[in-house]
């Protein structure tokens, strides 16, 4: 059986629980769950990757273009390479089956 993103972790392991200005925890982590579902996969993967990098979209926004470029580069390298691998998986009822 294969799951096919290698290792990616589940999505509410990036975001930490804090305070709203309200003082409410539960507006934080439902605006946050929000934001992420309304994500699209591709940007799922690149937040994910950049956690992985230890850098975040405000850090990669004070980076030089030749790096910035050179990271946007190698996160499209792995958004192409899960695709792929995804279209080579067969779903199943009960388990994904690799061609």
């Amino acid at each position: 059986m294969s799951i096919g993103l290698n290792g990616l972790s589940a999505p509410a392991a990036s975001y930490p629980v804090r305070e709203t200005s309200s003082g409410s925890k539960d507006a934080s982590v439902k605006d946050d769950f929000l934001k992420y579902a309304k994500m699209t996969p591709a940007e799922k993967i690149r937040e994910q990757i950049l956690k992985k990098m230890g850098l975040t979209e405000e850090a990669l926004a004070g980076l030089p273009q030749k790096e910035l470029d050179k990271i946007n580069q190698a996160i499209k390298e792995k958004i192409e390479e899960l695709v792929k691998q995804g279209r080579e998986t067969i779903v199943g009822a009960f388990a994904d089956i690799k061609v």
